[in-house]
């Protein structure tokens, strides 16, 4: 196994990155690939941005979602606050560097987008109004063109509170990248971390596979679940521990969860997703590349 990282740096932040997904500390690939990896950023930069952290989180009211986590836009938030919180602003930035854009297109780009496509990251509304002009340009031209690919990255920071959880379900049609950075605020013992990690769900074998759909879906009510769970079982616990990541490749069966948090303090984490701007269209082809992509 190839166990060389991609070393993406921003101002005095760094994280490394596996160059393949089968190279991170742990991976699964069936039903869906899994990943997970400690140690994201060096271990001081890694105190000095949870310090910087705490101070940025001070007095801000979350938007709290239908299932009680409470999240934040961190792009929304900083506005010009950026020189008091380098480290976040950094961050951040790492996320738009070409080095990062490359490390996408090498490890999830070939398990949505067909051969030879063109994946880019508009960095300026301007290059963002010409990339869909021209995807609409090919498309009127051929309704069947899928090889122009428009991606944008968002991060937001994610707290559950105690009491509240994450139901079973599988993000968004649109997700082409999903990483869950750990960030407790207090050390945690092995028995919380398993706890507060995040569940991956195959089907029962023996069970009868429905007609699973690309698209989202969240099992929220009390019956929704138990029939979920009648169905499913989980197949691995990425644990919730400070300085790792977890991360998925969407598909039309990568269900996941969060058990409700029966601890004193807030499970906090800082979520990184790639989003598909134009991806309305051609999604069988997508969803067949991912199918068979996890299964080989």
């Amino acid at each position: 196994m190839n166990s060389k990282n991609i070393k993406i740096q921003h101002g005095n932040l760094s994280i490394n990155l596996p160059v393949s997904l089968r190279s991170f500390d742990f991976y699964a690939s069936n039903p869906f690939v899994v990943f997970s990896k400690s140690e994201f950023m060096d271990p001081k930069n890694y105190l000095d941005f949870v310090n910087e952290l705490d101070d940025f989180m001070e007095d801000i009211h979350l938007k709290t979602d239908h299932s009680g986590k409470q999240k934040l836009s961190f792009k929304a938030r900083l506005g010009l606050h950026n020189k008091k919180f380098p480290l976040i602003n950094s961050f951040i930035q790492l996320f738009n560097t070409k080095k990062f854009n490359n490390w996408f297109r090498l490890t999830h780009a070939p398990y949505y987008f067909p051969k030879r496509s063109i994946v880019v990251f508009p960095q300026s509304n301007f290059a963002l109004q010409f990339y869909k002009l021209v995807d609409r340009f090919f498309h009127f031209i051929n309704p069947m063109f899928n090889y122009l690919h428009i991606l944008h990255t968002s991060i937001e920071f994610s707290e559950i509170p105690p009491g509240a959880g994450i139901p079973p379900h599988k993000d968004s049609l649109t997700k082409r990248l999903a990483f869950v950075f750990y960030v407790p605020k207090n050390n945690i013992d092995e028995r919380l971390e398993k706890a507060l990690g995040t569940n991956f769900w195959k089907r029962k074998d023996g069970k009868e596979i429905e007609n699973e759909s690309w698209h989202s879906e969240h099992k929220l009510s009390s019956d929704d679940q138990m029939l979920f769970e009648e169905n499913y079982t989980k197949y691995c616990v990425v644990p919730y521990k400070s300085n790792s990541i977890s991360g998925f490749i969407k598909s039309s069966n990568s269900w996941h969860s969060v058990d409700p948090n029966n601890s004193n303090q807030n499970r906090r984490a800082i979520v990184i997703n790639v989003w598909s701007i134009n991806t309305n269209r051609n999604n069988s082809i997508e969803m067949s590349l991912v199918k068979n992509k996890s299964t080989n």
